[in-house]
């Protein structure tokens, strides 16, 4: 019986530690761009983890389908990046963001061309 216990106890502890974290979907709502100042939509990504993220692809949508994608990312522990393009003015953009791990999170952000660090609107993803 203690010897059942003490295997038990390993098992778990070496699946706990070599265990990476498990991949996710992350699906930003889709928000509305502006008229004017040159629109983009940046989709950024931050890992929490104490662990890197790799094989992260961000696909940017727009009301038509794909427009950008930014595939195969590395993102080392407790860093962020972030995929953007520019986008027609009166439509509106979304996000997908496949690979990650569960301490990662995403946003949608829409900008304008002349305060491009600043958004307009933002949504977390989920």
């Amino acid at each position: 019986m203690g010897k059942s216990i003490v295997l038990l106890i390993a098992v778990i502890a070496a699946v706990t530690l070599a265990g990476t974290e498990a991949e996710a979907t992350k699906r930003c709502a889709p928000l509305a761009v502006g008229g004017s100042g040159g629109p983009t939509c940046k989709c950024t990504v931050q890992n929490y983890s104490t662990v890197a993220d790799t094989a992260i692809n961000i696909v940017i949508y727009d009301a038509a389908g794909g427009l950008h994608s930014c595939n195969g990312i590395t993102l080392p522990a407790r860093t962020a990046t972030f995929c953007h393009v520019s986008i027609a003015a009166n439509t509106s953009c979304g996000c997908v963001v496949t690979g990650e791990g569960a301490l990662t999170y995403a946003s949608l952000s829409v900008t304008d061309g002349t305060t491009a660090t600043v958004p307009q609107l933002s949504v977390p993803c989920q």
